[in-house]
């Protein structure tokens, strides 16, 4: 089993060449088509055997074949930490990596 994220040609080429299952984690929770990499993310769906997202959003954007909602732990810790149940509505700061979290919000 191989287990990568979606971010760089260098993962893409990893994951191509091992054998058994093959698990793509896409961490941003934003639509796939919105990112200025989204043609990379496209291949890695194609050959993902599941393809792990971290919301909704991002699920609702992909084309892979197995989809699973698996969050974030960037974020996923709040609702922990506040011991609700994840149907909650919530609001959380993401920090200051880049627009995207904010488009988020």
């Amino acid at each position: 089993m191989v287990i990568t994220g979606a971010a760089s040609y260098v993962q893409l080429q990893c994951i191509q060449y091992c054998s058994g299952k093959k698990i793509v984690y896409y961490d941003n929770s934003l639509e796939i088509e919105n990112l200025p990499y989204a043609p990379l993310v496209r291949e890695f769906e194609k050959i993902a055997d599941e393809f792990w997202v971290s919301s909704q959003i991002a699920a609702s954007s992909s084309n892979a074949d197995d989809i699973l909602i698996v969050g974030n732990p960037d974020f996923d810790q709040y609702f922990a930490l506040a011991g609700q149940k994840p149907s909650c509505r919530w609001i959380t700061f993401f920090g200051v990596y880049d627009g995207d979290y904010a488009a988020v919000l």
